[in-house]
């Protein structure tokens, strides 16, 4: 019962830590549209994804692959 108890706190955890990655890369690809956009200040766009500035900058300073 422990083990599985252990596994299930695992599993949670698993999950959790994987949609805050797809939550921040959902932000992440708003930020790069928001820019595409050509119509909000970096600031702007910091503010709405509530991601840091210098997080945006880099984003948006990064060349597409």
């Amino acid at each position: 019962m422990q083990m599985c108890r252990a596994f299930e706190e695992v599993a949670r955890e698993s999950a959790k830590e994987a949609e805050e990655k797809a939550r921040i890369e959902t932000k992440r690809e708003m930020v790069r549209k928001l820019y595409a956009l050509g119509q909000m200040s970096l600031e702007t766009i910091a503010e709405c994804t509530e991601l840091p500035l210098d997080e945006v900058k880099a984003l948006v300073e990064k060349k597409p692959a």
